[in-house]
């Protein structure tokens, strides 16, 4: 299952890797200058009152070239990752499972049958659980599986 898996995600899996490096890279390249602006301002040894601490490093950091250009495309990515990972991620996988039919399959896992007849017997702690979940059919009616 995990061959088949790999096969079908791997374009999806290397291009979220691919945006992972990019993303370590442009922290890596802009940590250094970023953390001394943070020291410079007094926040790394502020413990009460750091408004005035914080709007003065958030200050340096918008007049800087750099960091503005970094800062707005990570609110973007925060904002747009969820709903590109459902697109080009999830849709791709809903659409595989109903054009091939094995949503029947994926979509309606139970318990084993082996599993069953040890859940199930009666005055178990998991059988009571069980019927919770599954509780059984009323008389005269059949559990279709």
């Amino acid at each position: 299952m995990i061959w088949l898996t790999w096969r079908q995600f791997r374009a999806q899996a290397i291009a979220a890797a691919a945006a992972l490096v990019v993303l370590a890279v442009i922290f890596g390249v802009t940590e250094p200058h970023l953390a001394h602006l943070y020291h410079v301002s007094g926040l790394a040894t502020c413990r009460t009152n750091c408004a005035a601490l914080s709007s003065t490093f958030v200050a340096n950091m918008k007049a800087d070239a750099i960091y503005p250009v970094p800062f707005i495309a990570g609110l973007g990515v925060l904002y747009l990752a969820p709903a590109l990972i459902g697109l080009f991620w999830g849709a791709p996988l809903v659409t595989r499972e109903l054009e091939a039919g094995t949503f029947r399959l994926a979509w309606n896992q139970s318990l084993p049958v082996a599993g069953d007849r040890d859940l199930r017997r009666p005055g178990s702690r998991p059988s009571r659980v069980l019927r919770l979940v599954d509780p059984p059919p009323p008389p005269g009616l059949t559990k279709i599986r």
